[in-house]
């Protein structure tokens, strides 16, 4: 498979994980239904050209989204603070008040409501597995459960693409109409993406999932924003150095440029790689250990809980799996069949708990405290 990037067809090895889930982020309404879910293929590879990670042995068919896809994090207090600080920093930084904002993937348009609440005159989505209650949006906001148009809404001066690339086997065709359909000068794209360095740093084996068909480590992004016609004005990382955001401008140019410099980066990646079944054992031994003392809960239902415990040899030794959002709540893991509770169901009983994302363990150990339910707390990372 050549890259989905740069069209290259030379990548190198980085990590074979057999089968995986292909939706981490379907939810199942029964057990049997959760452990009959497809599985598919994930041989990750690197190519050697622009430095993108991504899954050579993908079979797109098996990638229909649809309305039962749910990855909406804004049921956390973390989660929504980062967002909401995210949004007033794009409305002062870029002068939205006032001005019409593009979403691409916009979910259940929780962001697009901040952005509304922050002075941005009208939100405007495209998403094909959007399912939301119009009802439950601000008349400001509409969301078509399309693709990206050919044209954007005249005058947008801003257009938001968040936790969408990774997800796209031709990337660089929505960069470059993005580019393409921007009408002002002063129109600013925003860009972000899981950060593949920080996942290759961290041994975050966690963040692959099949649905996540590319990986970007900030050199890539940035050159492949240049490619597209866009003048990269920054870039970074965010959300406890997790996320790798760009925001960039038209140019009007596209232009190929000098590859990016990526050795260093896949050097790291193939390290990583080579580490992955060792990492995999190492976890499915301490959840062993941890199964011996007593019941232990994952908490985190999304992408990476359900590649935790899809990544265990033993899924059975987790006794639970938990999640603030209710819109879980009773749904059923792709793969392991483990059905998901609210903290409410959790009992003094409980002896540990494995959080997947560190930047949640503090809420989490304060929430079950008020409780009165005080387990060890572990985390993946």
């Amino acid at each position: 498979m050549m890259c989905p990037l740069c069209g290259d067809r030379d990548p190198i090895e980085v990590a074979a994980l057999g089968q995986l889930p292909v939706f981490a982020n379907v939810l199942f309404g029964t057990a049997s239904e959760a452990a009959a879910a497809p599985l598919g293929p994930f041989e990750l590879v690197g190519c050697r050209r622009c430095g993108l990670l991504y899954n050579s042995a993908v079979d797109l068919s098996l990638l229909e989204y649809s309305v039962d896809y749910e990855n909406s994090l804004h049921h956390s207090k973390v989660f929504l603070a980062y967002a909401t600080e995210l949004s007033r920093r794009l409305v002062d930084q870029y002068d939205l008040a006032g001005r019409d904002v593009v979403e691409i993937g916009p979910g259940t348009g929780e962001f697009l409501s901040l952005m509304i609440a922050d002075g941005v005159r009208s939100g405007i989505g495209y998403d094909p597995s959007h399912n939301a209650d119009p009802a439950a949006l601000p008349e400001s906001v509409v969301i078509h459960a399309t693709g990206y148009p050919d044209e954007l809404p005249e005058g947008a001066a801003a257009v938001l693409i968040q936790h969408v690339l990774e997800h796209l086997d031709e990337p660089a065709e929505l960069l470059g109409q993005i580019g393409r359909s921007l009408t002002t000068d002063d129109a600013v794209v925003y860009i972000e993406v899981p950060d593949a360095t920080y996942m290759v740093e961290q041994a975050a084996l966690w963040d692959l999932i099949y649905e996540h068909l590319t990986y970007y480590s900030e050199t890539t992004l940035n050159w492949a924003c240049s490619r597209a016609g866009l003048v990269v004005e920054a870039s970074g990382r965010s959300f406890g150095d997790q996320y790798l955001w760009n925001e960039s401008r038209r140019s009007g140019t596209n232009t190929t440029g000098t590859d990016p410099d990526v050795d260093e980066f896949l050097a790291a990646a193939v390290e990583f790689g080579a580490n992955a079944l060792t990492t995999r054992k190492r976890w499915a031994d301490a959840v062993g250990r941890l199964a011996a003392d007593g019941q232990v809960a994952v908490w985190g239902a999304g992408s990476k809980g359900s590649s935790f415990l899809n990544n265990l040899s033993e899924p059975t030794m987790v006794s639970h799996v938990v999640d603030v959002s209710p819109a879980k709540h009773g749904r059923f893991i792709g793969g392991t069949a483990h059905q998901i509770v609210g903290p409410d169901d959790l009992t003094s009983e409980l002896r540990h708990v494995v959080v997947m994302n560190p930047l949640y363990k503090d809420e989490i150990a304060t929430d079950l405290a008020s409780r009165g339910i005080t387990p060890e707390i572990h985390s993946v990372l």
